[in-house]
């Protein structure tokens, strides 16, 4: 497919054309769907089914920048505190497969090498939650999931692409198997896990935990929940995501 091709593929489509196989969408593109206030942003409202993700503390909140992804909208999390919750989690729970498609900016240092969650859902504990995050694996950073399976964090580290800067990540989560994939890379990397995820909450820039943590640190342009994808439906996913991507480098 040629670059032309694809920026007229990814103009004419986006995530809602999945129908219903899209469960959540929040997307920094729509200003109607995020309310700001003192200290940042109140709250982002998923543009497919409303669920609300807020944050009730000034100091807390992540910032909105119309212009921050290289000129376009983006929610900026500063890695210290900066989270908002969905205080349900509508989201697949058990072992049902779904996937999280993410377009950010990740900005923390190989230095750092604590976890940096972009999307947690789930339970309260590791063993009970699915995470698309970041984490530093041989001295490099890396795309990676967590999947709980009611006794530990199973993780599935990308191995492929330097997850520094702008990019975008697919986490597959599977009935007994999941997988991580970064800007459509032909490497993907799974791991067998038969998921047990709870139900408690959806946190967007941290871990689901009763207390959040593991700030994610960069900017995030969009965040897709989907049900198991087909190869079409992937495909043009992946086409309108590295268009997003792209929009953003200058």
């Amino acid at each position: 497919m040629t670059p032309a091709l694809r920026q007229v593929l990814a103009a004419r489509w986006n995530p809602l054309q999945l129908g219903a196989d899209l469960l959540a969408w929040w997307s920094a593109d729509r200003s109607d769907s995020i309310i700001t206030g003192t200290g940042g942003v109140v709250s982002w409202v998923d543009v497919k089914n409303g669920y609300v993700a807020t944050q009730g503390t000034s100091g807390s909140r992540p910032a909105y920048s119309p212009t921050g992804f290289g000129g376009f909208p983006c929610i900026v999390f500063d890695g210290t505190d900066d989270e908002l919750t969905v205080a349900s989690c509508p989201l697949p729970t058990g072992a049902t497969p779904a996937e999280v498609w993410a377009v950010a900016n990740q900005s923390a240092l190989v230095a750092d090498t604590g976890t940096r969650q972009l999307l947690s859902y789930g339970g309260t504990s590791n063993a009970t939650r699915r995470a698309l995050l970041r984490r530093v694996v041989s001295a490099a950073n890396r795309a990676s999931l967590d999947v709980g399976d009611n006794s530990v964090a199973q993780a599935v580290n990308d191995t492929a692409v330097d997850f520094s800067g702008r990019h975008f990540a697919r986490g597959v989560f599977g009935a007994t198997a999941s997988t991580i994939q970064v800007d459509g890379n032909a490497t993907i990397t799974s791991t067998s896990v038969v998921p047990v995820t709870g139900s408690t909450r959806v946190r967007i820039g941290a871990s689901s935990a009763n207390t959040a943590a593991n700030f994610w640190s960069g900017s995030v342009r969009d965040i897709v929940v989907t049900n198991a994808l087909s190869v079409a439906q992937a495909a043009l996913m992946a086409v309108w995501a590295e268009q997003q991507v792209a929009r953003g480098i200058t």
